[in-house]
């Protein structure tokens, strides 16, 4: 039971679509972590029910690469999985955010340090 998710293409290798399902179908739409099924009922935090979603997780996160593992988790798990990367992609986002605002308001970095001469 296939299930489309918006994701961006760009960030991923060509062939990475077919893989993924591949590697779905190898393993019958089954969390590798904990063992859901795709389309199984579950609660979550706030006591709603959902359906599980499996999805495809490169193993090394380099989405480039043509011949990258795969392994296929649960959303949950793909979640936790992600954590590291999703904090080092916010801190880059926020650095990057704080910087822009700096340069709007006229704060323009130098792309040059001053030398100070002793005495002044």
């Amino acid at each position: 039971m296939p299930f489309n998710w918006k994701w961006n293409k760009e960030n991923y290798h060509p062939n990475f679509p077919d893989r993924a399902l591949a590697r779905k179908k190898q393993v019958k739409y089954t969390c590798e972590q904990c063992g859901v099924k795709q389309g199984d009922e579950l609660i979550n935090a706030y006591g709603k029910p959902y359906k599980a979603v499996v999805a495809a997780a490169h193993v090394n996160h380099d989405p480039q690469n043509a011949r990258a593992k795969l392994i296929i988790l649960c959303h949950r798990c793909h979640l936790r999985y992600d954590a590291l990367e999703h904090g080092k992609n916010a801190r880059r986002t926020l650095y990057r955010k704080k910087r822009e605002s700096a340069i709007n308001s006229g704060q323009l970095e130098l792309p040059f340090k001053f030398k100070r001469k002793r005495g002044i």
